[in-house]
């Protein structure tokens, strides 16, 4: 954290939401998001929100990862969080419409869409 309040020119890009496989693991993905939350207040903080698809507990549509991205994508906006599409990583347990899934979570159903006008 001192290394993003330091050097609030740099843009700082956390990966994953902050989530690894050992995390996801060891059952500590709540912490895991706790943590990354924090970061958004630094306006200088974005965040990917990929590679998550695979942590989950569940089968597709991977339900208990909803609340999870709902509010790393309130705590940082549309403008700091982006979506990947692990393209690498897609298997036949992880079907291509994820991507189609992913985008119920879009600014009209977050809280973050109130204040953020979208361009383009």
């Amino acid at each position: 954290m001192r290394i993003v309040e330091r050097n609030p020119d740099l843009v700082f890009i956390i990966d994953h939401m902050n989530v690894a496989d050992d995390t996801a693991k060891a059952g500590k993905i709540p912490e895991a998001i706790a943590e990354v939350v924090e970061f958004a207040k630094h306006p200088n903080v974005q965040v990917k929100m990929s590679s998550i698809a695979h942590k989950s507990s569940q089968a597709y549509p991977f339900r208990d990862l909803t609340d999870h991205l709902k509010r790393v994508f309130d705590a940082f906006g549309p403008r700091r969080s982006f979506w990947g599409t692990d393209v690498t990583a897609v298997s036949t347990a992880s079907p291509i419409s994820l991507i189609s899934s992913a985008s119920r979570i879009s600014p009209r159903s977050c809280r973050s869409s109130a204040r953020t006008t979208r361009t383009g």
